[in-house]
């Protein structure tokens, strides 16, 4: 079995991780890439291969993937809090928090963006714009742990 998911990490490319986990998180990304790149119309399936492209050490790769996730469609929230959490990491916050700040423009129901709106402005510094935010996730979703 870890000689085949070692096998399976080297065809798709990815770094090596010898320990049990690390083969075997390999051989599940092996397994799930091609499935989600052929259902990569949809948004999620995106943010997805952004991930998997991040975990294998690719970021230009991931970048291409969370901005056509983003494309795809600029209200899906998990889409456009994965664009600004790489965006945020590669120092373009300005951005990062711009895309964040249109997302609950265009879905103010959404405790998501919100949540993700508030944690960024706390990253940022700027806690007294961030209260509101997270002010609003919780009104929005009391429940939801986050």
């Amino acid at each position: 079995m870890r000689i085949a998911a070692l096998q399976a990490a080297l065809d798709a490319g990815l770094p090596i991780d010898a320990s049990p986990l690390g083969l075997r998180l390999n051989a599940v990304a092996s397994e799930w890439r091609p499935l989600l790149e052929a259902d990569a119309d949809r948004a999620a399936a995106c943010v997805s291969l952004g991930r998997l492209a991040l975990a294998a050490g690719d970021p230009i790769k991931a970048r291409v993937w969370f901005e056509r996730g983003r494309a795809r469609d600029p209200t899906d929230a998990a889409a456009v809090v994965a664009w600004a959490d790489f965006a945020w990491r590669s120092n373009e916050r300005p951005a990062a928090l711009s895309a964040l700040d249109a997302l609950v423009g265009a879905r103010p129901d959404d405790a998501r963006g919100w949540h993700a709106l508030g944690l960024m402005r706390i990253r940022a510094g700027l806690h007294t714009e961030a209260l509101p935010a997270l002010g609003r996730a919780v009104e929005l979703a009391p429940d939801e742990p986050r």
